[in-house]
């Protein structure tokens, strides 16, 4: 039995190549991919469903953050909690990260 009271934490491991995603990024997103095919809204209400758990203080929060070139295969179907968002820099290229390791216990 957890015996740690203290609130969940975003924790953001990042890479060389990642930054955490600000809100100006968030509503710049144009495609999001998952395993699931789970639009952003249900990775928000499950992060939601973390922080809004009576039983909160138990849970932490995790999520890897990580610049890719292009989406493989194999991104998805090695772990069904990765989410890749696609969204264009200031060259209307476009850009994807990749999101994984999100863990609610």
């Amino acid at each position: 039995m957890y015996t740690n009271k203290r609130k969940p934490t975003l924790k953001w491991h990042c890479t060389d190549k990642c930054k955490p995603l600000l809100e100006s990024d968030v509503s710049s997103i144009i495609e999001v991919r998952q395993y699931f095919d789970e639009p952003i809204k249900e990775l928000r209400k499950h992060l939601d469903a973390c922080d809004n758990s009576p039983n909160n203080y138990y849970m932490t929060r995790s999520l890897h953050v990580e610049e890719i070139d292009q989406v493989h295969e194999h991104d998805f179907s090695d772990n069904p909690n990765v989410t890749v968002i696609v969204k264009k820099d200031e060259n209307n290229v476009e850009k994807y990260l990749k999101y994984s390791e999100i863990v609610c216990e």
